[in-house]
């Protein structure tokens, strides 16, 4: 049993389940598992409720080299965006996927200089840690405002 895995097992429609295995499955370069994974939460949450956690499904299809599955995914919160505020956790997330650098680190700032980093904070958690294991997040000027990154008194 993987070590996420009994949870997904148990709740079977928990679109988040499925969705950190198979970030867990894609860290660990197991693709083809977390390709599936991936799938499967995109169908539990397909009401897309949670821009947060669409943005991190396209960060997953990215790091899986599925480019069309991250660009479509980004092109709903762009849609979303239209009537629905979407936080700054998931343009982060989403210009990351599409690997655009400028907006990336744009939307980071916009993060850390927030004066409510509180929507989405698990994402940002995830990003300041860089949980993805991206690269680009370990640059240093990427590293600088990272390192700013979280609640604040």
């Amino acid at each position: 049993m993987k070590p996420f895995g009994d949870r997904v097992e148990l709740s079977p429609a928990f679109g988040l389940g499925h969705l950190t295995l198979g970030s867990l499955e894609c860290v660990q370069g197991n693709r083809a598992e977390a390709l599936k994974q991936s799938q499967i939460a995109e169908q539990l949450l397909r009401d897309g409720s949670n821009p947060v956690l669409l943005a991190e499904l396209a960060n997953i299809y990215a790091r899986l080299e599925h480019h069309k599955d991250a660009e479509r995914i980004f092109r709903r919160l762009q849609e979303m965006s239209e009537t629905h505020r979407i936080p700054t956790t998931a343009w982060i997330l989403a210009y990351l996927a599409l690997g655009d650098d400028e907006n990336t680190l744009h939307w980071l700032n916009e993060a850390a200089d927030s004066p409510e980093p509180y929507v989405g904070y698990f994402g940002l958690l995830n990003i300041k840690a860089n949980a993805f294991a991206s690269p680009v997040l370990d640059e240093p000027r990427f590293r600088e405002v990272r390192e700013r990154l979280g609640y604040r008194d």
